[in-house]
């Protein structure tokens, strides 16, 4: 393993969890990286309908404002209607900025 991980450019640790993932289906394709889209969503969809259209009202002009504002808006409009406000990072990254 210590041999291996700087050839690989991977870290010990690394090698071991690759080196498991194989033991378990011992298949060549458990060693490729794991699809994003497996990933489960965190945002009820609830929370997501108020994203959209904050952003599509707010955000998506011809001159965008900064978004922490109407990241404020989103997280108001939730808190509005008793849902958990999402984080700036929930927002960012579902996929505008």
């Amino acid at each position: 393993m210590d041999r291996a991980a700087p050839e690989l450019r991977l870290t010990a640790r690394q090698v071991y969890n690759l080196l498991t993932r194989y033991r378990v289906t011992r298949r060549l394709s458990s060693l490729l990286p794991r699809r994003a889209e497996k990933r489960k969503k965190r945002l009820a969809p609830h929370v997501v309908q108020i994203i959209d259209e904050t952003l599509r009202e707010q955000w998506l002009v011809l001159e965008a404002p900064p978004l922490a504002p109407v990241v404020a808006e989103i997280r108001a409009r939730c808190e509005e209607v008793s849902f958990p406000p999402p984080s700036y990072g929930s927002i960012v990254s579902h996929g505008v900025v």
